[in-house]
């Protein structure tokens, strides 16, 4: 039994020593694919897009224009719906808009007032953007309506950009997980830029700050206090509308 025992550890040893010494065939793990295209580009960038039904955001926000303003903005938004967001000082909300189907005033009068000539020219520009998008643009995610326009991708600079019908440009980062680093848009009316700042002590990492520079030197500086998906306590200080249902951005703005 003895002899038997040490036979068999004697092959054991023998056939580890021919495996072992035999040419192998080296199996190689296929890489990733490289990022030459601006279709692979957009679809790691919605890949790490977080899915959520609900979100609510409150930024520090600093207003420079002439005098420097100082303010809280809270952002409350149900997928692609409903958007309510409100501007306070000192603990008071000021300023308010809500955006759904029976109030479309508020952008109306927003465009005629205020910034009528970047409004319009944003309403050409996404035509079919939805309120789920510019959630996406605070959240540092790609907006899917994005993805039906024609982009090109410009490996050594990081940017994916499209022309149609006004310059439109967004930057990747060059690591990975690949990362908007920020927009620029050119209009008529100047550049309107959204920089997004990430902590890179954050896991996941998440949108610190967005920068909103005018021409007319005005700039508008958001830093992010307060990120939450699905929030269990959200909640809106008004009703839904029964039935109600999705309309695109543009048609805010008839």
């Amino acid at each position: 039994m003895a002899f038997l025992t040490l036979r068999g550890g004697l092959l054991l040893v023998g056939a580890a020593l021919l495996w072992w010494g035999c040419p192998r065939k080296i199996v190689r793990r296929p890489s990733s694919a490289p990022l030459s295209t601006a279709e692979a580009v957009i679809q790691r960038l919605q890949a790490s897009t977080p899915a959520f039904s609900a979100v609510r955001l409150r930024y520090q926000a600093v207003y420079e224009s002439d005098t420097r303003q100082n303010f809280q903005l809270r952002v409350h938004a149900l997928g692609d719906s409903l958007l309510w967001a409100s501007a306070g000082l000192m603990g008071f909300e000021g300023a308010r808009l809500l955006v759904r189907k029976d109030s479309a005033f508020a952008l109306n009068r927003l465009a005629r007032e205020y910034y009528a000539g970047p409004l319009d020219s944003l309403r050409r520009l996404f035509p079919t953007v939805g309120l789920g998008d510019l959630v996406a643009l605070l959240t540092a995610s790609w907006p899917s309506g994005f993805s039906a326009f024609s982009w090109s991708w410009d490996a050594a600079t990081h940017t994916l950009s499209t022309r149609s019908p006004y310059p439109l440009e967004a930057v990747v980062s060059a690591d990975s997980p690949l990362r908007l680093v920020a927009w620029r848009l050119s209009t008529p009316q100047g550049q309107l830029t959204l920089t997004y700042g990430w902590r890179p002590d954050a896991s996941p990492p998440q949108l610190s700050q967005i920068t909103l520079e005018w021409p007319d030197d005005r700039r508008l500086h958001l830093f992010l206090k307060e990120l939450a998906f699905n929030p269990a306590d959200l909640a809106f200080p008004f009703s839904v509308p029964e039935g109600y249902t999705h309309k695109p951005l543009s048609a805010f703005f008839r």
